[in-house]
């Protein structure tokens, strides 16, 4: 995709995460960037892979993922804040994307809010990647349990001091299956804990070959 390209889809992204708690037209979209609408298809296809309809449903449950963990509001609060009519609709949905209903992020004690309970979701910068090697390790399985594994996994064979004050790099997070739009199993979805710094050495045996 050409730079242009990438500018265009991320404004298109800033744009749809700022009016994440409405209901979203393409043409909305659209006019907000001075495309046709059949344009603003083909470039989330190209740079995403998705549809833009399919980005921006992946985005209200990651959305709705972030305010399960960060916040008091009820289930039904967060589904109807993103557009979902009932409760049912909402729960249907996230046990679809995630392998879980709701619930269980709510009530479970062992989860990702281990890694992200002082992150709450901010507003997205857009930047390109390039010729970055990672260090990986995947798991598989529900969206929950193979986060969770990846994450543990890599933490357990990382040098004591890498989080230490002058730690270079930074963690990347890939989930690699979306179930409701590729047909994954739900207990089959990958997710890659990785790790960009050059100067750690983590057991090739334990890794997957560089992703970007």
């Amino acid at each position: 995709m050409s730079q242009i390209n990438n500018k265009t889809l991320g404004k298109a992204v800033l744009y749809i995460f700022s009016k994440i708690d409405e209901h979203i037209e393409l043409e909305d979209i659209s006019a907000n960037l001075n495309l046709s609408v059949s344009s603003l298809k083909r470039l989330f296809l190209q740079g995403t892979n998705q549809t833009p309809g399919a980005f921006i449903r992946t985005l209200k449950m990651e959305t709705a993922y972030s305010r399960l963990q960060t916040n008091d509001e009820s289930i039904i609060e967060i589904a109807l804040s993103l557009g979902f009519s009932n409760h049912s609709a909402f729960s249907r949905r996230f046990r679809e994307t995630f392998g879980h209903p709701p619930s269980t992020v709510k009530e479970q004690t062992h989860n990702l809010s281990y890694y992200t309970k002082t992150t709450p979701l901010t507003e997205p910068i857009i930047n390109e990647l390039l010729d970055i090697p990672l260090h990986c390790i995947t798991q598989q399985g529900p969206y929950l349990d193979s986060a969770q594994k990846a994450w543990q996994q890599l933490e357990s064979l990382l040098p004591p001091k890498t989080l230490s004050d002058d730690f270079t790099g930074f963690f990347v997070g890939i989930g690699h299956d979306n179930p409701h739009d590729q047909g994954i199993e739900a207990d089959k979805v990958r997710f890659s804990a990785c790790i960009a710094e050059p100067r750690i050495t983590i057991p090739s045996t334990k890794l997957l070959p560089s992703l970007l």
